[in-house]
């Protein structure tokens, strides 16, 4: 495992465990939605928190906000965001390990099962024709986060967040059927 990155990451520290249990939350849901995947929660949580730690690092360097000083709601978006890219990682470790690659099945509600794979691709070009939906639908199926919860973020209104919402997953839902 990795030490932790220098010269700061106090900001995500401190807000990581403000924030653990419901984190650990999160983790536990995607890992729920994705049962094939190879990777304990307690892990998922540790590597998506290095990276947030990199991240504030990288930001602190350049003159940026901190994330460690965003909102819950920021922060449990992007800590989703990196939770994706570990499982997104794994996956690809595990598909170059294996002579077949097998299909491994992500449960998101709405949706029929879908390879972790193809939503990623989905998810990209959902973000090339509408970032903002991209956004959205990213930030409540990998952040967990709540209608409102996304309203704050993005700072548009529930009503905006709740229409681009159901307009992004009738849109991913069309990709699957």
């Amino acid at each position: 495992m990795e030490s932790l990155p220098e010269p700061d990451a106090r900001g995500v520290r401190q807000r990581f465990s403000e924030l653990y249990l419901e984190l650990c939350r999160i983790a536990a849901v995607m890992l729920a939605r994705w049962p094939e995947v190879d990777i304990l929660s307690d892990d998922l949580v540790s590597e998506a928190f290095l990276r947030l730690a990199r991240e504030e690092s990288r930001r602190t360097m350049a003159g940026r906000s901190e994330l460690g000083e965003k909102p819950g709601g920021v922060f449990k978006a992007c800590f989703g965001a990196a939770c994706r890219d570990v499982l997104w990682e794994q996956r690809r470790r595990v598909l170059m390990r294996r002579e077949t690659p097998a299909r491994s099945s992500l449960i998101v509600t709405g949706l029929p099962p879908i390879e972790f794979a193809d939503l990623h691709e989905a998810l990209s070009r959902l973000a090339e024709q509408d970032p903002m939906e991209a956004q959205i639908v990213e930030a409540r199926v990998f952040g967990e986060l709540t209608i409102e919860e996304c309203a704050e973020l993005f700072s548009i209104s529930p009503r905006t967040v709740n229409r681009r919402w159901g307009h992004g997953m009738a849109w991913l839902a069309a990709q699957f059927t």
